[in-house]
């Protein structure tokens, strides 16, 4: 039996990969992709491939895995646990894990993509230059709804008696999740922009806090991609 000691020490020092998915087929065709459940393209799909054979280099060995049940996480997340060496772990779906809703704005072309768009060019730009300005997408979800859910999900997992765990999810809805962790909380992104496709955020629960350790981690060499 274990004691309650052992459980603790345990429990106090989890680490958390939470990683964006790869490239998706609206990713690749400039299509704005809330919950729009687009599939990775075929490079997507290797990309998270190499990525897992990136973290079976690094030696990482995951407990459990944790996936939006949008199809381009859950194929991820597959793709990284069989490749990674990680096939037998368990992997459950956590709606709280989604992107942000993008309202009116979900499946519409980006600005300069499509000449169908409702979207106005000027206001696109203010989601990435002042994103807690720009607030929601229209008829979307509010930013500050998206970190209260994803928040939950980490705090909830960092009670959680796991060593390593793998979390696939979204740009957008990770950089809310992670925005308490950052020393500067006064913008979403890291350098202005969505995280690239594959990333990691590593975060480490120790005697009770979470830390952001390491942003935008690659597992795979960018020069090959």
């Amino acid at each position: 039996m274990t004691s309650q000691g052992t459980q603790t020490e345990r429990f106090c020092k989890m680490k958390i990969y939470v990683m964006r998915h790869g490239e998706t087929e609206a990713n690749h065709n400039h299509i704005i992709c809330g919950w729009l459940d687009s599939p990775l393209t075929e490079a997507g799909t290797a990309l998270a491939a190499e990525t897992g054979r990136g973290m079976k280099k690094a030696g990482i060995h995951f407990d459990a895995a944790f996936t939006s049940p949008l199809v381009r996480a859950k194929q991820t997340c597959f793709e990284v646990l069989v490749n990674s060496g990680n096939e037998n772990t368990p992997a459950y779906f956590d709606e709280r894990l989604m992107e942000v809703y993008a309202g009116d704005w979900d499946a519409q072309p980006e600005p300069g993509y499509g000449n169908e768009t409702i979207i106005d060019p000027e206001w696109y730009s203010v989601y990435f230059s002042d994103p807690f300005r720009f607030a929601s997408f229209p008829n979307g979800e509010l930013f500050t709804d998206a970190m209260k859910r994803t928040e939950s999900f980490l705090h909830w997992l960092s009670r959680q008696d796991y060593e390593n765990v793998l979390v696939t999810m979204h740009g957008c809805a990770m950089m809310c999740m992670l925005n308490f962790l950052k020393e500067d909380r006064s913008s979403l992104w890291n350098d202005g922009k969505l995280p690239r496709n594959c990333s990691v955020n590593i975060v480490e629960v120790k005697d009770g806090n979470i830390v952001l350790l390491d942003s935008d981690v690659l597992f795979y060499d960018e020069n090959k991609t």
